[in-house]
């Protein structure tokens, strides 16, 4: 289940970056900024649904509250993300 939420982070996060390298050399194609939007958003979406389902993915999705509660679950070589 884990891995479900990770591949999909992993899957919009490389459509993301695909985009950014396109527009890099095309910055002021209409088509591929509306793509980025869509592509912003989709990545956004994935990071949300693996922090709800799994725990926070970056440090700044922490919630302040003295603990990290990642430290609880079994690491990856404990079997954590299978």
């Amino acid at each position: 289940m884990n891995k479900e939420y990770l591949h999909q982070v992993d899957m919009a996060g490389f459509l993301l970056d695909d985009i950014l390298l396109y527009l890099d050399t095309h910055p002021c194609d209409p088509e591929a900024l509306q793509y980025y939007q869509e592509a912003k958003e989709k990545y956004e979406q994935a990071v949300k649904a693996y922090t709800e389902q799994v725990g926070p993915l970056f440090m700044p999705l922490v919630p302040c509250g003295g603990t990290f509660s990642w430290v609880d679950d079994p690491w990856p070589w404990e079997g954590g993300c299978v």
